[in-house]
């Protein structure tokens, strides 16, 4: 088995987010993974049994103002996956993305965060910050996910996707209900912005 777990944080606004470390953090979220996973795969399918689980972000489903690196490295994640998880189940290899919500792990206080010196977003990605970061030290503990990792990895056949915390999977339910801008304004609304 293969957990794909680590990632970078990061903030900022898009139009100010230097390409440097935009780059960064797909090295980290999305082509390490990738990679890992490639070189794990030909044991795999020569044993016709393996899970390869990429650990996203609910930020890959439900993006929001500021997060524009973070959720789309976690939704290019989610699509590897995704992909993948066609190609290998006929070799008894199953791929899936566990997305968690907020997790009360202090990354607020490791994420790299980019805002420039009198920035017209200043107040909004304060903002949402402070609102994050509240989210995120009220959320679940990291065990809750662990345990929904270690589900996906002794069930016979896993699902593609398991959702948990922030209240999943509500989120996902109301996403195929509610019209995507209806959503996208309830996510602002989370984070205590206004949209």
């Amino acid at each position: 088995m293969l957990i794909n777990n680590a990632g970078e944080s990061q903030s900022g606004p898009f139009e100010e987010l230097p390409a440097e470390a935009i780059e960064r953090l797909f090295r980290t979220n999305v082509f390490g993974p990738v990679r890992l996973s490639q070189l794990v795969l030909p044991g795999m399918r020569a044993r016709r049994r393996g899970r390869i689980i990429m650990v996203g972000s609910m930020l890959g489903s439900f993006p929001l103002a500021h997060r524009s690196s973070y959720s789309a490295a976690k939704a290019a994640l989610r699509t590897f996956a995704t992909a993948a998880r066609q190609e290998l189940s006929p070799f008894g290899v199953w791929v899936s993305t566990v997305e968690p919500g907020s997790i009360a792990t202090g990354i607020g206080l490791r994420r790299t965060k980019y805002l420039e010196e009198g920035s017209p977003y200043t107040q909004d990605v304060t903002t949402m910050l402070e609102h994050l970061d509240a989210n995120e030290r009220g959320g679940i503990p990291a065990a809750k996910v662990a345990a929904t990792i270690v589900d996906a990895i002794i069930a016979p056949r896993p699902r593609e996707f398991y959702a948990v915390g922030s209240r999943a999977p509500l989120p996902f339910l109301l996403g195929r209900a509610l019209p995507r801008e209806l959503m996208s304004k309830i996510v602002a609304a989370q984070h205590g912005l206004k949209r």
